[in-house]
């Protein structure tokens, strides 16, 4: 997927922004390594460094990545796949906030990383849950099939059982696991819900000239549920885990 890092930094700033309370499961001394997957524009990486911890953060994009260098040198980042891991034992903690979800082979993602951790190191990372943004996606799919495009979805939102199998046979002991709703308001009032897919949902399959009608479709149907005191709020619902190296 290409990133508009324009639109990702200015629109959905949200996502770094509820990051921050992953941090509260990091320690940041500085004595810890930790790795940042899926770092995006960097400013987690960033706040982690700042306490101390000597930080790498990767990324799959290449726009992130110099986006991440650009705002914040002091940090090392890198591009990478994050299926596709080298480090052995070098991190006291693997961090990663929102990226997992987009990911859909779990099994080489956490093998990877349970590799890149230290002898009990940690795994400390929030991703959708079942049920994530799930009146927008049905909404959007529906709207897409309406101008004769199929959507295919490209998420894994997980349960809690789900992950905490996925974790055990991945060489880790899940220590917290948690689902949780999060509705959250979008920027921008009234653009705010086409901002979003065009950020996140693969708008680029629908021809231009029907964009237009999907977007107001969408609009339409969701403006009962999702709008509330003058902005957009997407149904976000996350999974909270942290784990340690077996």
């Amino acid at each position: 997927m290409h990133w508009n890092t324009t639109l990702y930094k200015e629109k959905h700033s949200f996502v770094p922004e509820y990051g921050k309370e992953l941090l509260q499961y990091v320690n940041l001394d500085p004595d810890q390594s930790i790795l940042d997957v899926g770092c995006g524009t960097g400013m987690l990486a960033h706040l982690m460094a700042a306490h101390g911890a000597k930080v790498v953060g990767l990324d799959a994009s290449e726009d992130m990545i110099a986006l991440a260098k650009e705002s914040y040198p002091d940090v090392t980042f890198v591009a990478g796949d994050a299926t596709r891991l080298t480090f052995r034992e070098e991190f006291d903690t693997v961090f990663s906030n929102a990226v997992f979800h987009w990911i859909q082979h779990q099994g080489d993602l956490l093998d990877g990383i349970c590799r890149a951790l230290k002898p009990g190191g940690r795994l400390v990372c929030e991703l959708g849950a079942k049920g994530n943004t799930q009146n927008i996606r049905d909404a959007f799919s529906q709207a897409a099939s309406h101008v004769g495009v199929e959507i295919q979805s490209h998420f894994f939102f997980p349960t809690v059982d789900q992950y905490e199998d996925l974790l055990m046979e991945n060489g880790f002991v899940p220590e917290r696991v948690v689902a949780f709703d999060r509705p959250t308001p979008l920027a921008e009032r009234e653009m705010g819900l086409r901002n979003w897919m065009i950020q996140f949902l693969p708008v680029s399959d629908i021809p231009e000239h029907q964009r237009e009608r999907v977007f107001q479709e969408v609009e339409n149907q969701l403006r009962p549920r999702l709008w509330k005191e003058g902005r957009w709020m997407a149904d976000y619902r996350r999974l909270r885990v942290v784990a340690r190296k077996a």
